[in-house]
């Protein structure tokens, strides 16, 4: 792999939340992988090929890595001669062989001390070995049947206890080790169980997931009085155990990553990565590559998984969600099935009373009934083969008079028009009344009024607004003007000062207004 594919891959690994699929992804994902794999199931044979290569796990499993040509033949033997309909001999063994080794899926290595002379061709001088992506198919294969059999899954809540154990442990691991002596264990423990704490919330996350997924079946199912009450019982009972301990255990979890976040721990993380850097450096040829995780990233993570309202709540919302759904479905179900029970009793119990009477007593009304279609009866009036029913009787309408509305509220009095007076005017004819007030006689200087309150220093801007903005159109309306001088004044009120150049206040002439 080159230094650019590698960057790639370790950059499709690391993304932790992308926001959409990254372009490369599939490529990435095929790029070291045996294509083989399909053709090792699509192919005609495949029964003889997966019987040749699950024995090669089984020589594994019994620590036998690279087992004689001849061992693999005689162990498979017997398997491939039930599969094969005429017959299967070493040729046919060889051929499978060969074409296991062409797809790439084993390998096979020459046993030196075997050899005998140029000319020795026998065939038990080879050793085979199954190949690591046949070896991880095997596995899956095995793991598939597993599941069909025996359908296994983890208990959330021994996952969850788990988790949190593992982050005491965490803590109390990052606690030992110290910068001054530093530990290459101890950092290779604590990056482990934070690479472990991870995994697990992957585990929690497919084990909901799966527990979903089983409720919402049974909404699908159809079941008989007895299973159905059994279901809703348990149901009952489960839930308010599984949810309400999950998430006492996720409140417990929190707090403890929270704290393995805080800046306390960030020197210990970053020695954990220098030591364990250090050691992949010295064993790089002898171990296999070893990827260090960020110790923030991950725990943001894991943060943003158990906190509220993260992943893990709305994992649990949604089970709430589809046991409330189940629990709907199975006991409207339950009461239908009931109710059809107690139709079908009622109906042996008058069967049962039939059989029981002599064959005098006229059963005709009941099987008519019985068997008659499901209609309304809507007519009222009596009907038969020979008599007829009355007719309806006309329908009598009754013709209503109009008569003029009753007016029950009085109209109210309307005043005269020339005492109406807009704000505008009502604000102008006040200025002019607190001018009167504040001044004994016009002309006068405005910071020379008798002024009392802080509102009257409101009132002189009001004022000069409009007395002088429009040209004193507004003051003019009530036979007052305003004229500035480059005299500076001002006014002091409660500590307050407004200062301006004076502004004289007089009475307007209309006559020489009128001429301008």
């Amino acid at each position: 792999m080159s230094a650019e594919e590698e960057s790639e891959a370790r950059r499709l690994l690391q993304e932790s939340n992308p926001r959409q699929l990254p372009a490369d992804a599939g490529t990435l994902l095929l790029r070291h992988q045996n294509p083989n794999l399909g053709h090792l199931i699509g192919a005609e044979r495949s029964a003889f090929y997966l019987n040749i290569l699950y024995g090669l796990l089984l020589f594994r499993r019994s620590h036998e890595l690279e087992p004689l040509h001849e061992d693999i033949f005689q162990f498979v033997l017997p398997a491939q001669q039930v599969e094969a309909d005429d017959g299967y001999d070493a040729n046919a063994f060889n051929q499978d062989m060969r074409q296991l080794e062409k797809w790439e899926l084993v390998t096979q290595r020459i046993e030196r001390e075997r050899l005998r002379g140029y000319k020795d061709t026998r065939r038990r001088k080879f050793r085979y070995r199954i190949s690591n992506p046949a070896l991880s198919f095997l596995q899956w294969l095995e793991d598939q049947l597993r599941a069909a059999i025996e359908p296994e899954g983890a208990d959330t809540r021994n996952l969850l206890e788990e988790a949190a154990g593992g982050v005491r442990e965490l803590q109390r691991t990052l606690n030992k080790i110290q910068k001054t002596k530093p530990d290459p264990d101890k950092a290779r423990t604590a990056t482990y169980q934070l690479s472990r704490i991870g995994h697990l919330a992957l585990d929690i996350n497919h084990s909901l997931a799966d527990f979903n997924t089983r409720l919402v079946a049974f909404t699908l199912e159809r079941y008989d009085i007895a299973t159905a009450q059994a279901i809703l019982n348990e149901l009952q009972h489960f839930l308010e155990n599984y949810i309400n301990r999950i998430q006492i255990l996720r409140r417990e979890i929190v707090p403890e990553l929270e704290n393995l976040a805080s800046p306390r721990f960030k020197p210990k993380w970053e020695l954990c990565k220098t030591l364990m850097e250090d050691e992949i450096k010295h064993s790089s040829m002898l171990m296999r590559g070893r990827t260090i995780p960020d110790a923030r990233q991950e725990i943001d993570r894991l943060i943003r998984f158990y906190e509220l309202g993260g992943q893990l709540d709305q994992l649990c919302a949604r089970i709430r969600a589809s046991a409330q759904s189940v629990w709907r479905k199975l006991y409207t179900h339950l009461r239908e099935l009931e109710r059809k029970s107690h139709r079908m009793e009622d109906l042996r119990d008058r069967i049962a009373e039939m059989a029981a009477c002599s064959g005098e007593h006229g059963f005709a009304g009941f099987i008519n009934q019985l068997i008659a279609p499901a209609r309304m009866v809507a007519d009222m009036h009596y009907w038969d083969a020979a008599e007829k029913a009355d007719p309806p009787q006309p329908r009598q309408e009754q013709h209503t008079v109009r008569q003029a509305p009753i007016g029950y509220l009085k109209p109210k009095p309307k005043g005269d028009a020339s005492s109406i007076r807009s704000l505008n005017d009502e604000k102008i004819h006040r200025l002019r009344r607190w001018i009167e007030a504040t001044h004994a006689e016009l002309p006068a200087a405005l910071s020379q009024g008798g002024y009392t309150g802080f509102s009257d220093q409101a009132s002189l801007i009001e004022l000069a607004r409009n007395g002088l903005l429009g040209n004193g159109r507004n003051l003019a309306k009530v036979d007052l003007k305003l004229e500035t001088t480059a005299t500076p004044a001002g006014v002091e009120i409660d500590e307050r000062l407004l200062e301006f150049k004076e502004l004289m206040v007089s009475k307007a002439n209309k006559e020489q207004d009128n001429g301008h």
